[in-house]
C-alpha cells in the first residue's frame, strides 16, 4: 500500500484590509476546521446519532488516532479521551444498537498488526473484550450486514477470505461454502433493495482479473455477472438512498439492483487511492447523500458532496 506524508496544516493568517475610509477592519474569520487528507481512514454512519465518523488514516507524519464527526453540515474534532490506538485501513461499521464497531488495522503500522475491537458510542469510544479475536489479517473490511450487524470480511495472508459476524459482544465465523476470492482494497456495501451486502472493486491477485461483485445475504456468499463492471483498483462505497455508491479510479459507479452504471467520469473529484466515503444517515432523494474527504496525504482534506446526480466541493 502506498503510505503518504502530512505537513502541518498551515495556520490561518489574519487578513487585513483597508476601508475607503482608510481605517483597518477586523480580521478575518479562522478558517473552519476540517481534517487533513489520509490514506486508509475509518469513515462510517452512525445512524443512532445521525452523523458520520472520522478515525485514525495515514498521513506524512505517520499514522493517526484522531476523531471527527460530520454534523450538521461541517467537520467538528472531538476529544473523546480514550481512542483507539492509532491505525490505518482497519474495518468499522454501525452495530445497530446505538453506535459505531471497529476492528483491526494495517499490520504494517507502527504498531503492528491490530486485533482489537472497539466501539463508538457518539461521544466515546470504548475497547470490548470478545471471546473470539479474528485473525487481523493482510487486509480487513466491514459493513453492515442484512440484518444489520456488522460484517466484517478478512483477506488472510495465506490467501484464505473469512467472513465474521458481530453478535451479542462477540465475533462468529461464518461457514460459508464460497467465498469470494482475495481482493485487497475491495469495498463492502449494503444493497437495502435485495436485502444483501455487496463487495466490490478491489486489486485481485497478481495473474488474475477482477471479474463480477459479490453478494452476502447473511449465510453466503454468491458472484453477480453484471453487464458493466468498474475497473478495480482500491475503492470506497457508500449505502445511499437509491443504492450503492462506489467510488473508484474510473469514475463513480450506482447500483441499479442488478447492474454498476457509470455516474459520473473520473476527474472531479480528483481519484486518490484510499480516500474515505461515507453516507448521511436518513437522508433521501434531494438531499445531499454523502461526503467523500480526498487528496494527497498531509494535504487539507478535499471535501466533495453527492446529491444523486453530480459531485460538489465543499
Amino acid at each position: 500500500m502506498q503510505v503518504g506524508g502530512r505537513f502541518s496544516r498551515a495556520a490561518v493568517a489574519a487578513a487585513i484590509t483597508l476601508a475607503a475610509c482608510g481605517s483597518a477592519s477586523s480580521p478575518e474569520p479562522p478558517a473552519p476546521p476540517a481534517p487533513t487528507a489520509r490514506l486508509g481512514a475509518v469513515f462510517v454512519a452512525d445512524p443512532a446519532h445521525r452523523d458520520l465518523v472520522l478515525f485514525g488514516g495515514r498521513s506524512r507524519n505517520g499514522v493517526l488516532a484522531d476523531t471527527w464527526l460530520w454534523a450538521a453540515g461541517g467537520w467538528q474534532r472531538v476529544t473523546p479521551g480514550a481512542t483507539p490506538p492509532a491505525r490505518s485501513f482497519a474495518g468499522a461499521a454501525a452495530d445497530g444498537r446505538g453506535g459505531v464497531v471497529l476492528f483491526g488495522g494495517d499490520p504494517s503500522d507502527p504498531t503492528g498488526t491490530h486485533d482489537d475491537t472497539w466501539r463508538w458510542d457518539g461521544r466515546h469510544w470504548t475497547e470490548l473484550r470478545p471471546r473470539t479475536v479474528p485473525d487481523d489479517g493482510v487486509f480487513r473490511t466491514m459493513a453492515s450486514g442484512p440484518d444489520g450487524a456488522p460484517v466484517l470480511v478478512v483477506f488472510e495472508a495465506d490467501r484464505t477470505v473469512r467472513t465474521w459476524t458481530w453478535r451479542a459482544g462477540d465475533w462468529v465465523q461464518a461457514a460459508e461454502p464460497a467465498r469470494p476470492p482475495w481482493l485487497d482494497d475491495a469495498a463492502p456495501v449494503p444493497d437495502r433493495a435485495s436485502g444483501r451486502m455487496l463487495l466490490a472493486g478491489g486489486i485481485p491477485e497478481p495473474g488474475t482479473r477482477l471479474d463480477g461483485t459479490w453478494a452476502w445475504d447473511g449465510r453466503a456468499w454468491s458472484e453477480l455477472r453484471t453487464a458493466h463492471q468498474p475497473a478495480g483498483g482500491p475503492a470506497v462505497a457508500a449505502d445511499v438512498a437509491g443504492g450503492p455508491l462506489l467510488f473508484e479510479q474510473d469514475g463513480t459507479w450506482t447500483w441499479s439492483g442488478s447492474d454498476w452504471t457509470l455516474a459520473q467520469p473520473p476527474g472531479a473529484p480528483p481519484w486518490q487511492a484510499y480516500s474515505a466515503l461515507a453516507a448521511i444517515p436518513g437522508a433521501g432523494p434531494g438531499d445531499l447523500l454523502a461526503i467523500l474527504l480526498t487528496g494527497a496525504a498531509g494535504d487539507p482534506g478535499q471535501t466533495w458532496r453527492w446529491n444523486g446526480f453530480g459531485w460538489t466541493p465543499s
